[in-house]
């Protein structure tokens, strides 16, 4: 081959040899693009289900409070029998009076066997269906009390729902059953205002039969769900999912211990509204360039997984709330009855929840030397709106008998014309033993136990105060041992130490309970006496014999004198100017021996 025609060749030999070349990075960066994308929609894929978790959750939520509802319902009906239906003569007119008065339309009195005892209205034909909707009747005669079924609507009358609960009278077991409106109910409330932040949500609360009991939109409380949402019927019992069709996601689940569902529904453009369609597009990421579409990924992956995790923890704070709380939590009526108790009410006072509910509570959480007071000021606030809040110490008592200092903070509200009371409780025991510690350390000589000069003289202008005040006799003595000095240097600092805790104890035991001994400072002390006889000479030289008999440090005796000095009031003086001339007696005794 000629020269020319290798320089011919050459060139198409370098284009052949490139092209593979070429092929793996055009492959190599469309299949990054490709993995980038995937990735990409992946992460917004997870965002909408961190979404619909978040929707979720709220539906639970509000299940929750719904079941913790009815419990309170089936728990008021129940008390409102035993309280008033337990007698055996209870009179129609009285049946009927306390009817209305529980604003129920409806209610009826079983005996054991079901047979109709009392009716409200007196139309007995009328409660024939009460055994027929959702058992309810049969289910109490049974022995389980709930809320049981929802009625019908019939043109515009409100929905009502039922309940049946069982209790025990003095001539055997007794069925109380009722219905009264959801409106204007703490249920009909809440499920008006319990998703707020949406346009297009839909709330319903539905018995087995798909009668909405009620709804956040009031016109579609009592009909058909079938009527209403023809869609959500057709699905069941299914949990959740997407209605294409109506471009909507619903979510439902059973009300525990009910035959009852709770079924939310949503627009998918609402609930997705806050999701960048354009995250789900990849082009931009591969001619960014690989690195590009690398940030890219793990900021699509930080983001999703900060979401995720904010709903993770939304939900695991929510699980707590309606769980448990850090302090005691009580909760009761304006009756003083026990309506609320968390774990660590029981863990501070050692009655269970079943065991506390119900209850009276200030005989419950009292002791019965504090029960008078309490019940008083419950009456004051029940009288004048008038109570402690916050910061309050109080003492209860536990189950087994032992008393516990607590600080507990007291909220109040009003709800469907009676008061609440919600109280959290926090056991300071152990802190009030070290402040009570501290003051004694305070107020403490730590060398004899006796009172310190803060302490004496605290004492001292107490006392001198209630002498002037009410005309009684004053004393005060003040002494010091002669030449300790000596003693100390003779016998050593520990056997000083000896001799002035032996002195405390001579003082201590020859004067009164109600006289003060306190040691000021080194080797001096002072007595304070109130209501003492005017006898200073025989009192001063008692003292001294008490105090100059011989000491003694490791067996080995120690002579020491104490050259004690008194001063009792005069008119004008104050308690300084008494201290100080009890002082001088004192030093002029010392000068006299």
């Amino acid at each position: 081959m000629t020269s020319e025609g290798r320089k011919q060749a050459g060139p198409t030999r370098r284009r052949v040899g490139h092209r593979p070349l070429a092929f793996v990075l055009v492959t190599l960066l469309f299949a990054a693009a490709a993995a980038a994308g995937y990735l990409i929609n992946q992460a917004y894929e997870g965002r909408k289900a961190t979404v619909v978790e978040r929707f979720n959750t709220r539906h639970t939520t509000a299940s929750r409070f719904i079941e913790a509802y009815l419990r309170q319902t089936v728990g008021q009906q129940l008390r409102l029998a035993k309280q008033s239906l337990s007698d055996a003569t209870v009179q129609p007119d009285d049946f009927g009076n306390l009817a209305r008065l529980n604003q129920l339309t409806a209610a009826t009195l079983y005996d054991g066997d079901g047979r109709l005892l009392n009716s409200y209205p007196e139309v007995p034909s009328r409660f024939d269906s009460m055994r027929r909707q959702d058992g309810g009747l049969e289910s109490a005669l049974a022995g389980v009390s709930a809320v049981t079924a929802v009625t019908a609507r019939g043109s515009d009358d409100p929905p009502l729902i039922a309940f049946a609960v069982i209790f025990q009278a003095p001539t055997g077991p007794r069925v109380f059953a009722g219905r009264y409106p959801v409106e204007d109910t703490l249920l009909q409330s809440f499920v008006a205002n319990a998703l707020p932040s949406y346009r297009t949500a839909d709330m319903y609360l539905l018995n087995s039969a798909g009668t909405v009991i009620v709804a956040n939109r009031r016109d579609n409380s009592g009909l058909e769900l079938a009527k209403v949402a023809p869609a959500l019927a057709k699905v069941g019992k299914s949990p959740q999912g997407f209605l294409p069709q109506l471009h909507k996601y619903y979510v439902s689940g059973p009300i525990e211990g009910t035959t009852w569902r709770l079924t939310f529904s949503l627009d998918t453009d609402e609930l997705y509204q806050n999701l960048t369609p354009g995250q789900t597009y990849w082009p931009w990421a591969a001619l960014a360039g690989f690195l590009v579409m690398c940030l890219a990924m793990t900021a699509m992956f930080i983001r999703a997984l900060r979401d995720r995790t904010q709903a993770m923890d939304e939900h695991e704070r929510q699980e707590a709330i309606l769980d448990t709380a850090g302090d005691a939590f009580i909760g009761t009526d304006d009756a003083g009855l026990i309506t609320d108790w968390n774990s660590s009410a029981t863990a501070l006072l050692g009655w269970t929840r079943a065991e506390a509910i119900g209850k009276h509570g200030i005989s419950t959480i009292h002791p019965p030397d504090k029960q008078e007071l309490q019940a008083a000021k419950l009456e004051r606030f029940l009288e004048t709106g008038v109570t402690e809040m916050q910061g309050i110490i109080l003492t209860v008592q536990h189950r087994d008998g032992h008393q516990i200092q607590v600080e507990a903070t007291v909220a109040r509200s009003h709800w469907q014309g009676s008061w609440r009371f919600h109280t959290f409780m926090r056991d300071i025991t152990d802190r009030l033993e070290n402040e009570r510690r501290l003051q004694e350390m305070a107020l403490t000589d730590s060398l004899t136990g006796l009172a310190n000069r803060r302490a004496f003289l605290e004492q001292l202008d107490q006392a001198h105060a209630r002498a002037l005040r009410h005309g009684t006799r004053l004393a005060v003595l003040y002494g010091d041992v002669d030449h300790f000095k000596a003693i100390n240097d003779t016998y050593g600092h520990a056997a000083g130490d000896a001799v002035l805790r032996q002195v405390s104890g001579r003082l201590r035991s020859h004067f009164r309970t109600e006289d003060t001994v306190g040691r000021l400072g080194g080797d001096e002390f002072a007595i304070l006496c109130e209501n003492f006889t005017p006898d200073s000479e025989g009192m001063v030289e008692r003292l001294r014999e008490v105090l100059a008999a011989p000491y003694s440090f490791r067996n080995q005796p120690i002579m020491a004198t104490v050259s004690v000095g008194l001063a009792s009031p005069k008119a004008g003086e104050s308690s300084a100017h008494l201290l100080e001339r009890a002082d001088r007696t004192m030093y002029r005794a010392k000068a006299a021996r």
